[in-house]
């Protein structure tokens, strides 16, 4: 079975019981078609792992320094979660070494759910604290100098992933922190590239790319990722499920940069790849869910891959028969990505109306996929504007609106932006 790899937790002690399924963290992002409406990424669990704060925390130093780490691992024989405490002194992307009376136990990493930092640096724990507030200037302003002064080499790693993140999160109000953030990612993954979380930071780094204005670079960058662990030999550590999400992302991202060639290519290999991952996967395990919604969204590419490339007819018959099939099989990723995408060809049509039908169907009912979500109301504003009915206005500048101050943290933001700078 296929087990997802979940956020780490920075919080030194916790009273709650293990999850037995972590959600995923992959990043989200949206797929923009050049001068299009952007489109979303697959799961709005996976956009709220790359914004959720971190688990709240009390900061007293002195407190936490007597605390072990714990390490909550996946038992494939009895599907249950158990916890491991101890100190942490490797954790790497194929083995998590704890330090327990003085021997040491090396846990498969693939196994580990949750890590649950123990003695740590106040720096790291007001930190915590501070993210876990949104507070993301003072959060990364902490993370930094745990990052460089913190004993533990382990919690300097995670300090460094927290600045990232926390820089990344800020730049949902300010765009330039998008750029300190990239800075943070490159300095994690030079400096600790053996790391459990190396992956997730890569998908992370993607992300941030992506929300920074940069499609290409982002899309070569889940492709990277893409490849590497879902190939038919993937780097250990590389969690498929991840990367089968990078994969996707990084279709979309292509598109966006308006490499359409690569973009059918990703699709297709994904459609299969994905296929063949459901199909070993557990019945009736949200890994095979997960697997099975992916190839959906990949089979949908071919239809998005039309619309970015001014093939409008035939994208409105492809998106069509896939309605159909969705409305049978109740397939809601089906429907709403279906839908999603005949607004974008009948937008590019120039079929105003019947687009703006369709985006509002989505925004109004899809709240799946935050990303998609988002870009749908992006669609519907400029569906408003188009028209240039005076109540159209005012309701397209409170889409806008919207987007800008509930999806900070999706790339239809930034185009929200510009639209309502003009």
């Amino acid at each position: 079975m296929f087990a997802p790899r979940p956020m780490q937790s920075h919080r030194p002690s916790s009273s709650r019981a293990p999850r037995a399924r972590a959600r995923r963290v992959a990043p989200v992002l949206a797929l923009g078609l050049g001068a299009a409406v952007a489109a979303p990424l697959l799961a709005s669990s996976v956009a709220a792992a790359v914004s959720a704060p971190a688990p709240a925390v009390v900061a007293r130093s002195a407190e936490a320094q007597g605390r072990p780490d714990q390490v909550y691992v996946w038992n494939e024989r009895t599907s249950d979660v158990k916890v491991v405490s101890g100190t942490i002194v490797a954790d790497g992307l194929d083995k998590v070494t704890v330090s327990r009376g003085g021997s040491e136990t090396k846990l498969d990493a693939a196994l580990v759910r949750e890590v649950v930092w123990g003695a740590s640096s106040m720096a790291f724990q007001e930190a915590v604290t501070y993210f876990d507030r949104g507070d993301w200037e003072n959060a990364a302003a902490k993370y930094l100098v745990a990052a460089g002064e913190d004993e533990r080499e382990v919690i300097q790693a995670a300090a460094r992933l927290g600045a990232a993140r926390a820089f990344m999160n800020w730049g949902a109000t300010d765009a330039g922190h998008y750029a300190e953030a990239a800075q943070q990612f490159d300095t994690f993954l030079s400096d600790y590239s053996t790391n459990r979380q190396v992956p997730r930071a890569r998908a992370l780094q993607a992300r941030n790319a992506w929300l920074g204005g940069d499609a290409a670079k982002a899309g070569g960058l889940f492709r990277g990722l893409f490849e590497e662990g879902a190939s038919a030999s993937p780097t250990p550590g590389y969690d498929l499920g991840l990367c089968l999400d990078a994969g996707l992302q990084a279709a979309r991202a292509m598109l966006a940069a308006d490499d359409t060639l690569a973009a059918r290519e990703i699709y297709g290999v994904l459609a299969n790849r994905a296929r063949t991952a459901a199909a070993s996967a557990e019945e009736g395990s949200a890994d095979r869910a997960h697997f099975s919604r992916l190839e959906t969204e990949a089979l949908l590419g071919s239809g998005f891959v039309d619309v970015a490339s001014g093939q409008y007819d035939q994208a409105i018959t492809f998106f069509n028969g896939q309605l159909s099939t969705a409305k049978t099989s109740g397939n809601s990723t089906a429907l709403y990505g279906a839908t999603y995408g005949m607004a974008l060809a009948l937008h590019g049509k120039g079929e105003i109306r019947k687009a703006q039908l369709q985006f509002a169907t989505v925004s109004a009912l899809d709240y799946t996929d935050e990303d998609r979500s988002a870009a749908a109301k992006l669609g519907l504003a400029r569906c408003y504007r188009e028209l240039g009915d005076s109540d159209g206005m005012v309701a397209a500048k409170a889409l806008l609106t919207e987007i800008i101050e509930q999806f900070g943290t999706t790339p239809s933001a930034r185009a929200a932006r510009e639209l309502l700078s003009e």
